[in-house]
């Protein structure tokens, strides 16, 4: 994807691979991985992707046990979901309900 210059469709699939590395083993691999998908998303104004890999970073600060953490990112993912659709604002406001409190 980089090789055609896509990239949408690589941070895209470098997000997925962050979040796949992260459950695999090596969080912190993964996590930078999805940092920079986020980045590219943000610097390509795709609010759709920020808010899906926000979502991501969330449940990796929650695999974690850093629900502080997975708390903040879900609040950054929640209005940029908004914008997109119901049904994902639902789930990252599901995802902040389950949360315990502070």
């Amino acid at each position: 994807l980089t090789a055609v210059r896509d990239a949408h469709e690589a941070a895209r699939a470098l997000a997925f691979l962050g979040r796949a590395r992260a459950r695999s083993g090596e969080p912190a691999a993964g996590i930078r991985q999805l940092g920079t998908a986020l980045r590219t998303f943000e610097q390509l104004g795709a609010p759709h992707w920020q808010a899906r890999t926000l979502e991501m970073l969330g449940r990796c600060a929650e695999d974690a046990g850093d629900t502080d953490a997975a708390r903040d990112l879900y609040l950054r993912a929640l209005p940029l979901s908004a914008t997109v659709s119901v049904d994902d604002e639902r789930r990252v406001t599901a995802l902040l309900d389950a949360l315990p409190p502070r």
